[in-house]
């Protein structure tokens, strides 16, 4: 099942969103962040929206290239993961990560409404505002 979730304009955020925003980015400033998607739409909508708040944001299109950046001792504080990917899925990437990372922090990305949570990882359901996800985020970071 492929779901597509088109680029939207943005409408201008309300002041309690900027100032949500704002204080998203001070708290959560220079966390660098691996989005792991094999939507290229959806990574980049989100790289956008983790970028504009602050993060330092690298990339990976499938479980494997996520795995390679990691395994180079890349620095990551959080991994941003997609659940349902072809070839890996998110669980079996972020099961092979932790053996070399176990204190490793994961945020669970998903289109589907149901998912078996694991650990204390975090999940949030797709489309999401980039509030959410900030919110999300900062969650994960702690």
């Amino acid at each position: 099942m492929l779901i597509y979730l088109p680029r939207a304009a943005r409408a201008a955020p309300s002041a309690a969103e900027s100032a949500a925003s704002a204080r998203s980015a001070r708290s959560g400033a220079g966390a660098r962040i691996l989005v792991v998607d094999d939507d290229a739409a959806v990574r980049g909508v989100t790289v956008e929206c983790l970028r504009e708040a602050g993060y330092r944001v690298a990339e990976a299109d499938s479980g494997t290239t996520a795995l390679t950046l990691l395994e180079r001792d890349a620095p990551c504080d959080l991994v941003v993961m997609d659940h349902v990917m072809p070839g890996l899925s998110g669980q079996d990437t972020v099961r092979l990560a932790r053996r070399a990372r176990p204190e490793l922090k994961v945020l669970f990305l998903s289109g589907y409404a149901a998912w078996e949570e694991a650990g204390g990882d975090i999940w949030l359901q797709k489309p999401f505002r980039a509030q959410t996800l900030a919110t999300a985020v900062l969650r994960a970071l702690q």
